[in-house]
């Protein structure tokens, strides 16, 4: 017997646009294919954050050892400043993203939606997150075609 709420295995969700309004309120769903993509999308993004702050403070490091008066461009005091006032803040974003990277989906999408109903409600106060996204009964909406580039579809084939 099969669960008429497993949606099956997720498409490539990487060009899903979560723009227009109706592909942003299922992003933020319960869907299993929106909360594996979220989860991917979030890894991602911390990875790249991590990368770019490693890359700085390797950057200041290196600035560091030079010898004073070493020739690395032709601002030596300049780059020596930069490097000084970058390290603190690339050592701030691996401290913030490993605490935020370290939030569940759980928690932090319910602030999301929060943050999408106040954002609607400036131009419809009587709206709320859709309650059918909420939940396992979620996975019976697949993802709304607006999402999706024009030459694809959730199956493959445009609709």
């Amino acid at each position: 017997m099969t669960n008429e709420l497993d949606p099956g295995p997720s498409p490539d969700l990487s060009r899903y646009d979560s723009v227009p309004d109706d592909a942003y309120e299922w992003f933020l769903s319960d869907h299993p294919w929106a909360v594996a993509e979220r989860h991917r999308r979030r890894a991602d993004y911390y990875e790249r954050e991590r990368q770019n702050a490693a890359e700085v403070l390797a950057w200041t490091d290196k600035i560091d050892r030079l010898e004073p008066g070493a020739r690395i461009i032709d601002f030596d005091g300049a780059a020596r400043r930069l490097a000084e006032s970058l390290r603190p803040m690339a050592s701030k974003t691996l401290q913030r993203n490993e605490a935020d990277s370290a939030v569940p989906d759980e928690i932090s999408i319910v602030e999301d939606r929060r943050r999408l109903e106040i954002s609607r409600q400036n131009s419809d106060p009587d709206y709320t997150y859709p309650e059918h996204l909420i939940g396992p009964g979620a996975a019976a909406y697949p993802p709304p075609a607006s999402g999706f580039p024009s030459d694809s579809s959730p199956t493959g084939s445009d609709n």
